[in-house]
């Protein structure tokens, strides 16, 4: 009996995969690493493996998971100092808007739970994991554009009522679950910012040319509705 069942059960457990260890990270920690792999992929977040015969990019959650596995060796105090910037950025925007009464969208409360969350464990928080990994990207370009608003002219582009038709620059495009469109800020020739809502989104960074009429004067830019692109 023994010599029959022994054999069997070595089988069975070599054919047994090993159990992943559950790996919790502070929060001060799950920032740093996250930093880290954005700096391994230049500074962009890669959402999925890029492996083209030119471009060969890993996915940033994945960067995550093997610098742990490897106990941080390569995660700088920089790296440290940049998660705790871009985690006190994020928390810092969402508290205005919602001291302004403006309306969050679903992945901005889901953003809001984790820039709070203190511990990370590998098998329970993967969602959570994955926002964190693509906001040090988020934080740069919120930053630049920050800036870049700060530096524009603040006057109206024209009056109330006033039909208008500008070449520009998108600068933002955030999209609004509760009114299902994007709310697009982008920059014109003459330095100025237009505000407008679009059923599509359009990428940071592409040339447009806006026609629509202006609707409204807002503190650092001028709103227009019935917009259309060219």
């Amino acid at each position: 009996m023994y010599s029959y069942y022994r054999p069997r059960y070595a089988a069975r457990k070599a054919q047994m995969k090993p159990v992943q260890l559950a790996t919790v990270l502070g929060s001060e920690v799950m920032w740093a690493v996250a930093a880290y792999a954005d700096r391994v992929n230049g500074g962009v977040y890669v959402r999925e493996t890029v492996n083209n015969g030119e471009v060969n990019q890993t996915r940033n959650r994945d960067i995550i998971r093997e610098e742990v596995q490897r106990g941080l060796p390569n995660v700088t105090e920089a790296d440290f100092e940049l998660g705790r910037e871009a985690r006190a950025w994020h928390r810092g925007r969402i508290v205005m808007k919602s001291l302004k009464g403006q309306p969050l969208s679903d992945f901005e409360r889901s953003l809001q739970d984790v820039v709070q969350q203190e511990e990370f464990s590998n098998r329970t928080d993967a969602l959570a994991i994955a926002i964190v990994a693509s906001q040090i990207a988020s934080y740069r370009k919120g930053l630049a554009a920050e800036q870049m608003v700060a530096s524009v002219d603040h006057s109206p582009l024209a009056a109330v009522g006033t039909k208008v038709a500008v070449d520009a620059v998108v600068v933002r495009s955030v999209y609004s679950q509760n009114y299902n469109v994007h709310f697009v800020t982008a920059r014109t020739q003459c330095n100025r910012l237009v505000f407008f809502s679009y059923r599509e989104g359009l990428d940071a960074d592409t040339p447009i040319r806006v026609r629509g009429t202006v609707k409204a004067h807002r503190p650092d830019s001028t709103q227009l509705n019935r917009v259309k692109l060219v």
